[in-house]
């Protein structure tokens, strides 16, 4: 092929690429080249030598820039390779700042929120947004707020007392001390382990007998029953008649 043959060849290239260009609202410099992007996927930079990926390079948190091969990082993530958290801004949690809360809208002021964006109650509510009243927060056996003291009737008041709100115990009548050991005397008209048999000489015995230890009466002479008030043969009323004096 001669060289005018491959001069008119290119002539009319240039020609056929300026009458497209032109079509398109667009004009050309026939003195500048026309550059493509002459790297192939995932290679950056001049001479191709940088590798980028957004898996590998930027971890998933931002994505290769066209020129340089740097990692742009998406919101709420920095570094080189896009691994360091920042800082959310107020109100936003979780990987990559993405989960909204606030402690008055998402928790109603009756929580905080966590790291992940969700609420964690404070005692005495619960649910998604610490909206439930929680009658009894603890489980059974264990007291205080945060429900860490424990304690129990058999074990911790020695089953002569109950567990009060704060773990401590609330000794039964008749015994006394921080769990319950320590024997109290009986009050009037009670008696028995634990002050738990009440007994009157009035109310009880019927003015015929008097309360014994356990709290049981104890007949005086002529008459009987669980509460003195069986007379014996002769005897003309309930009350005990005094002895006659000497003559």
């Amino acid at each position: 092929m001669g060289a005018s043959t491959r001069c008119a060849r290119a002539l009319i290239v240039i020609v056929l690429l300026g009458l497209a260009t032109q079509a398109k609202g667009q004009s050309i410099d026939l003195e500048e080249d026309v550059t493509v992007d002459p790297c192939m996927a995932d290679m950056y930079k001049e001479n191709c030598a940088d590798s980028c990926t957004m898996e590998d390079t930027c971890n998933y948190h931002g994505r290769c820039g066209g020129i340089t091969g740097m990692c742009q990082c998406f919101g709420g993530w920095s570094g080189a390779g896009c691994n360091i958290p920042d800082p959310c801004v107020k109100d936003m949690y979780a990987e990559g700042c993405t989960n909204e809360c606030s402690m008055e809208d998402d928790c109603t002021n009756q929580g905080r929120c966590l790291g992940d964006g969700s609420c964690m109650c404070f005692a005495g509510w619960e649910g998604p947004s610490c909206n439930t009243v929680v009658t009894d927060p603890c489980i059974t056996d264990m007291y205080e707020e945060g429900c860490t003291v424990e304690c129990s009737i058999e074990g911790t008041c020695n089953k002569h007392g109950r567990c009060r709100g704060d773990g401590s115990c609330t000794c039964f009548a008749g015994w006394e001390g921080p769990s319950c050991t320590i024997e109290a005397p009986c009050i009037t008209d009670t008696y028995l382990e634990g002050c738990m048999a009440e007994c009157s000489m009035a109310s009880t015995c019927n003015h015929n007998g008097r309360c014994w230890g356990d709290g049981s009466c104890k007949c005086f002479p002529g008459f009987s029953g669980d509460d003195c008030s069986v007379c014996a043969s002769g005897q003309l009323n309930s009350k005990p008649q005094p002895p006659n004096p000497e003559p």
